[in-house]
């Protein structure tokens, strides 16, 4: 299908009352190439009587389902009666999917480096200090800083301190929850 001449663009989007998706094409670096690229998807909104309040979400929103296999040709999909409720499911499933992904990455990472770790600290694993309510022990594992880092919004995996040879990590407990973690150069 070919495309309409660039100037006659942004008066079709105005007779249209498509005025974000009008300001976005004249005033955005990227509006051209967006309503280029999603011209027939516009068409589809302006023969529905959908307007685009919003044209930088609206076209975010098409790629999310376009990520997502949906059919960014059907109305029902590009057209949402709720158009904040639908852009804010597809983003929330969109952040549930990168972090699954980064989940699995770092558990990639952990089963990779645990071997190294164990051999590397193996003689000060069995290390423990003990009072009735106080426990503090190294480290047992690399899952264990992943886990306690995540716990106490620490980096001490994000920057690999189960890979520094001359340093030891212990959890601090108290009652057998994680409060604090303690570093010791060896």
């Amino acid at each position: 299908e070919a495309f309409m001449g660039e100037e006659s663009i942004p008066e079709t989007l105005f007779k249209a009352k498509q005025y974000s998706l009008c300001s976005h094409n004249i005033n955005s670096y990227y509006g051209e190439s967006n309503t280029k690229k999603y011209w027939k998807h516009i068409k589809i909104c302006m023969r529905n009587g959908y307007v685009v309040a919003n044209a930088s979400d609206w076209f975010d929103y098409l790629g999310l389902l376009e990520d997502f296999g949906k059919d960014i040709h059907n109305a029902k999909y590009i057209c949402p009666s709720d158009f904040k409720k639908e852009h804010q499911r597809y983003v929330k499933k969109s952040r549930i999917r990168r972090e699954k992904e980064e989940l699995e990455e770092q558990i990639k990472q952990v089963k990779k480096d645990n071997k190294k770790y164990l051999k590397e600290k193996k003689y000060f694993l069995d290390l423990l200090f003990k009072n009735e309510k106080l426990t503090i022990e190294p480290f047992k594992s690399v899952a264990q800083f992943l886990e306690e880092g995540n716990l106490l919004n620490h980096c001490i995996f994000s920057n690999s301190y189960h890979k520094r040879k001359n340093s030891l990590l212990f959890s601090v407990r108290l009652n057998g929850v994680p409060i604090e973690t303690i570093e010791y150069c060896l």
